[in-house]
């Protein structure tokens, strides 16, 4: 259905080899989201960049009080046209170096409890990250989230000043960097059955997917954003899991958020080729084959229009 045009061609200065490696748009941002997934998206030749809100690690000295390290990595964000994110927080065994808040200077520093044997910075680090996320949605955006629990996590906020400290505690969700309101559900059970309640071109988000789905969480939307959402999944309970939210005011933005899935490869690659160019053919203009627009329903209103009037003209032509 889709062909790919204006790829760009890296070298592999290891080997000389010249490969074809991605397209040009969109260009695409992948927070901890699995290297195998982005590996196969990569291969089909999106234009994947990836990144992290960071990784847990183990906690050594637990006497307290010792500046963290935050271990994110995130480039550009503002300048992506899509952001894919797992919001799955894996355990890690590895271990992260503290600091003595002797050894800096005054100021307000995030710093481990007492006994603290683990240090979760992902929540902190996407907080970090909010102005950038509102600030692209100021330009033709689309967010993904493979959504997980609803995590709180309570950090300790530490003043130091003049050789003393005061401590405060701050809570952080690990929603709270979405400039959307999702409102996830703060329960914590797990479902795996699940119903695709998606209508007309939504379905194809699952085209061909057979794989597992696991769903943390649960999502209520209010009446005033109902008109632009369109339900995807639900549990057997009724409860919504997965949907699609379309704003468009000048500037289009998008939101869709699925539950964790096996196969995220799959499920992205559908989304790119089968819904978003409908919605989004600026973005989608080099990446696009022609025929899609061939079909009536895809079809721009001024498309339409130049079609009809072609139609008129051979009419009268024959009647001559």
């Amino acid at each position: 259905m889709f062909i790919g045009r204006n790829k760009i061609e890296i070298t592999n200065k290891k080997n000389n080899i010249k490969k074809e490696v991605t397209y040009k748009k969109p260009e695409i941002l992948m927070i901890d989201c699995d290297k195998e997934e982005s590996d196969k998206l990569k291969e089909k030749g999106f234009n994947i960049e990836l990144g992290t809100f960071g990784k847990k690690y183990r906690i050594i000295d637990q006497r307290g009080n010792k500046k963290v390290t935050l271990n994110n990595k995130i480039d550009n964000i503002i300048e992506k046209d899509i952001v894919i994110i797992d919001m799955k927080q894996r355990n890690t065994n590895e271990e992260c170096s503290l600091e003595n808040l002797g050894n800096l200077e005054d100021g307000t520093y995030i710093t481990t409890y007492e006994r603290q044997k683990e240090f979760n910075p992902i929540n902190m680090s996407s907080k970090l990250y909010l102005k950038e996320f509102r600030k692209l949605r100021n330009k033709d955006s689309i967010i993904i989230i493979f959504a997980d629990t609803k995590i709180e996590e309570s950090y300790n906020i530490t003043t130091w000043k003049n050789g003393c400290y005061r401590n405060q505690d701050e809570i952080v969700s690990n929603y709270d960097f979405l400039p959307f309101n999702i409102n996830p559900s703060e329960r914590d059970f797990e479902t795996q059955k699940f119903n695709i309640v998606a209508k007309g071109i939504f379905k194809d988000i699952f085209k061909n997917y057979k794989g597992k789905i696991c769903s943390r969480c649960t999502f209520y939307i209010n009446n005033y954003e109902n008109k632009n959402t369109a339900k995807l999944l639900e549990n057997i309970y009724g409860d919504l899991i997965g949907f699609f939210q379309f704003f468009e005011n000048e500037i289009k933005n998008t939101l869709i958020v699925l539950p964790q899935c096996e196969n995220k490869s799959l499920i992205i690659e559908n989304i790119l080729m089968e819904v978003l160019p409908l919605f989004y053919p600026e973005i989608f203009k080099d990446f696009v084959k022609d025929t899609w627009m061939d079909k009536e329903e895809y079809m721009l209103p001024e498309i339409k229009d130049i079609i009809k009037e072609k139609e008129c003209i051979e009419e009268e032509y024959k009647k001559s």
